[in-house]
């Protein structure tokens, strides 16, 4: 958009990433912002079927009429929707997992090696990961590729299918989940833990899309956090309120403070119930009954 003076204005909010869910549609449409100040309309469609790139090349008026139903938002950020409906090209999603990854000293890496859907960011980390990696066998293994070769493939083969796994387990969340209550509190309570308790708590999502932490141990992260969260929920019942007034409260530090650094609930949750059997066995049971009640009588039963 051009402003009264001449100069670009964003047509959305700046750094914000923008999603329509809609219940019921087995559709998805995402926006992100671009430099210029139109926004990147992302819009997933099935191939066939009703409400598919086919079904809807039938006709641009209905293409049109069910975008301005579903997404109104439409109306005001796709001036140009003909133009787009005339142009656009279907571009497939694909995820691709292949073996072996070399013969002789040809190595595959990064997109040529395992190919995955792009809704976690994690096709570009993961062939920067494995330039790393070669990087450091190169130096290893003083570039003997015989031996490069089969170490790359064990390092990375295990680690980069469930890499092509996750991008379809967030897609299916934002199309199938996003609108729904439990989801959104989940969103909002992750999202308050990591700008007021970042020194503590670190998210599954920063884990895998901003450091170089095990995969599997990113993994196991979000096992630990939906757990972490649902422990919120219940103890902390105004959690809502926090979120809202951007506010510290010392219930949340000490819930949160306890998961710090875990990424294995399984034995998080084991070592925490032998410390709750090792406290309660300090407790020696007392009669307050017969301590503080009136008329109690302690009476032994008679068979």
């Amino acid at each position: 958009m051009i402003d009264e003076n001449g100069r670009r204005k964003f047509r959305v909010q700046e750094n914000t990433f923008f999603h329509w869910p809609i219940k019921g549609l087995d559709i998805n449409m995402w926006g992100m912002p671009n430099y210029e100040g139109d926004i990147n309309i992302g819009l997933y469609l099935k191939v066939k079927g009703e409400n598919s790139f086919e079904y809807f090349k039938q006709d641009y008026k209905l293409f049109e009429e069910f975008m301005h139903k579903n997404y109104p938002d439409t109306i005001y950020l796709m001036p140009n929707m003909k133009e787009f409906y005339d142009n656009s090209q279907i571009t497939r999603l694909l995820n691709m997992k292949c073996s072996p990854w070399n013969f002789g000293n040809l190595q595959l890496i990064g997109d040529s090696a395992h190919s995955m859907n792009p809704f976690s960011g994690q096709g570009f980390n993961g062939g920067m990961e494995e330039c790393v990696l070669i990087a450091d066998l190169l130096e290893k293994f003083k570039g003997n590729w015989s031996k490069i070769n089969p170490e790359f493939f064990q390092l990375r083969k295990d680690v980069t299918d469930k890499m092509n796994d996750f991008p379809d387990t967030q897609f299916s969340f934002f199309k199938d989940k996003f609108y729904d209550r439990y989801s959104q509190v989940g969103i909002m309570i992750t999202d308050y833990l990591c700008r007021l308790y970042g020194d503590i708590f670190d998210s599954q999502i920063q884990l895998i899309r901003w450091t170089t932490t095990d995969y599997n141990i990113c993994l196991g992260r979000g096992q630990v956090q939906a757990h972490l969260i649902n422990e919120l929920r219940q103890k902390v019942p105004d959690i809502l309120n926090l979120i809202k007034a951007n506010k510290l409260d010392q219930r949340v530090y000490d819930i949160v403070s306890q998961y710090k650094g875990v990424h294995n609930l399984e034995e998080f949750l084991r070592e925490k119930s032998n410390k709750d059997q090792k406290e309660s066995s300090k407790y020696t049971f007392e009669n307050l009954f017969e301590k503080y009640m009136h008329g109690y009588q302690k009476n032994q039963p008679k068979l």
